[in-house]
């Protein structure tokens, strides 16, 4: 004689199911995203606060294809921005004297 519960058989079945989306979304998303999601699920049920930054980490993951957008962050802090105040130290003084060129050009 074979004696099951019907309870455990619908842990089981509820489970497969979940194994099935996770396989699924791995495939289709990648380890990485499926890391976030489980990371986001427990920050969920432990950490409510911190699910507005894994979401936001979620989508510059999901649209670099990876945490690319880390290194890109770093890169620009460190060559991004000091050329960017140079640039803007030798592009003003170019344009206000556009300007006064242009202000003189107009009073004629």
């Amino acid at each position: 004689m074979f004696i099951f519960s019907f309870k455990r058989l619908w842990y089981l079945i509820f489970a497969a199911i979940a194994i099935a989306g996770l396989q699924i979304f791995y495939n289709q998303f990648g380890f990485s995203m499926l890391v976030l999601l489980i990371v986001g699920l427990l920050a969920l049920k432990f950490f409510p606060a911190a699910v507005i930054p894994i979401i936001i980490i979620s989508l510059f993951v999901y649209l670099n294809n990876g945490f690319s957008f880390v290194a890109d962050i770093i890169q620009f802090i460190f060559i991004g921005l000091p050329l960017s105040i140079v640039m803007a130290g030798l592009l003003f003084p170019f344009v206000e004297s556009c300007q006064s060129k242009i202000r003189r050009y107009k009073k004629k």
